[in-house]
């Protein structure tokens, strides 16, 4: 009888336990701070208006113009990336324009209210779960007219933690010199030469995204006499990371960027070149 009562003890703890877990899986507000897939994150009552890039976002709508028909683009939050998702839109164009925001994981869509930005305004839409896990999932920015216009507008969208410093130095391109998704089978990327116009700005930026795997390094190669070519500054990226650096005073100079894959496989990802004043 006594090894009865103590199996029947052990067999409700564990059922209590089942439950508890049970409980905690199926309620999101006693989720760890790690994104759920079955919510979305919010957006936020008073979005924070921000500049188009800051130097300590992980930014996925990396501060573009564009101009002519309709603008779509998409691009996938991670974790780590940051707490905070800010998507800019600045609108130079001739009319009213329209911007639809959606985000998927899992099976999961949500559509966020669209909204609307007049002639020479600008707006930021803030996102966020409300227990600071990590911005995660398939984010869609779409911008249309109201009239049939071409669209002139500026784009960017920065994930970012809350604690990042208010203090950091905000990116604003003057002049965008490269912006290329990147491809090369032998293992080595060479891009076309460009000159920095003294005028631009006295920091030129160079911003690479690996999407081969393969750890890779960004060399920024200096013209000089006679047409030769010289390193001025490098970086190592890993496998499916991001990172940049800056080199002071390019105006008047010629540049080119190699990058190379440090195992000897392929060559793949977004890279960018701006010239800014900092």
């Amino acid at each position: 009888m006594k090894h009865r009562k103590k199996w029947f003890a052990l067999l409700a703890v564990c059922m209590a336990a089942a439950l508890s877990v049970s409980a905690c899986a199926a309620d999101p507000s006693a989720a760890s701070a790690s994104p759920s897939a079955s919510r979305a994150p919010v957006e936020a009552e008073t979005p924070v208006e921000l500049p188009p890039i800051s130097l300590y976002d992980a930014y996925h709508i990396p501060g573009i113009q564009h101009s002519g028909s309709d603008y779509s683009d998409s691009f996938t939050c991670h974790p780590e990336d940051g707490n905070r998702l800010n998507i800019f839109v600045r609108n130079d164009g001739v009319g009213a324009v329209v911007v639809n925001i959606t985000w998927e994981d899992n099976g999961m869509v949500k559509e966020y209210p669209a909204f609307e930005i007049p002639v020479g305004g600008q707006h930021t839409k803030t996102y966020l779960y409300e227990d600071g896990a990590g911005i995660n999932g398939l984010w869609t920015v779409e911008v249309t007219t109201t009239s049939g216009h071409p669209l002139n507008i500026w784009v960017s969208a920065c994930a970012a933690n809350e604690d990042t410093p208010a203090e950091s130095p905000i990116i604003s391109p003057r002049l965008v010199e490269i912006e290329d998704n990147i491809r090369a089978s032998n293992g080595t990327y060479t891009s076309s030469a460009f000159t920095c116009p003294s005028t631009n700005g006295n920091t030129l930026r160079i911003f690479y995204r690996d999407e081969s795997g393969n750890a890779a390094k960004v060399v920024l190669q200096k013209q000089g006499f006679f047409g030769s070519w010289s390193k001025a500054d490098d970086m190592e990226i890993s496998g499916n990371g991001e990172g940049y650096f800056t080199y002071d005073n390019p105006g008047g100079k010629t540049f080119r960027i190699v990058v190379h894959s440090m195992n000897g496989g392929e060559v793949e990802g977004y890279l960018r070149a701006n010239q800014l004043d900092l």
